[in-house]
């Protein structure tokens, strides 16, 4: 028993009595990279809505739709300002179809129908992304998570 209160008076003394203080070594803090960042619920709901199958669907119709329609470089100016009506778009496709490379106004009306339900099915899939979006007030967290083009420019 003696021993026993000898070590522990012993502990007791050198750690009073020592004056010295022991920090712990910190490494400087590591800069965090945008990738390694947690992503907000708006940047969590746009990572959702790019990579669903009917946003990928619909990106990969207008991709198609656009080279079809698009043919000839310099002549996207002339057709830009037609994209925010179908029917003044199909009307130009039909007045204009041998600028193209559509082989019927059925075929890009087809097509453009497809761009249409998949980019209203991915719209209703990623609701809450389009809700939070519109209710955001930070510019740049609106500027960072964009919706996509093809939803500004086609009529629902």
């Amino acid at each position: 028993m003696k021993k026993l209160s000898l070590i522990v008076l012993t502990g007791i003394f050198v750690a009073c009595g020592s004056k010295q203080k022991t920090v712990a070594y910190q490494s400087p803090p590591v800069p965090v990279t945008d990738a390694e960042k947690p992503l907000s619920e708006l940047g969590r709901l746009h990572k959702n809505l790019i990579t669903s199958e009917s946003f990928i669907k619909s990106n990969q119709l207008m991709e198609r739709f656009v080279e079809k329609l698009v043919p000839k470089p310099g002549q996207n100016k002339e057709v830009q300002p037609l994209l925010s009506s179908d029917i003044l778009l199909l009307k130009w496709i039909n007045d204009n179809l041998s600028k193209t490379n559509f082989k019927s106004v059925d075929e890009a009306s087809e097509l453009y129908n497809q761009i249409k339900e998949f980019s209203i099915k991915s719209r209703t899939e990623n609701e809450e992304y389009y809700r939070v979006w519109a209710s955001c007030s930070d510019e740049k967290e609106r500027e960072k998570y964009p919706p996509h083009p093809v939803d500004e420019t086609l009529e629902y």
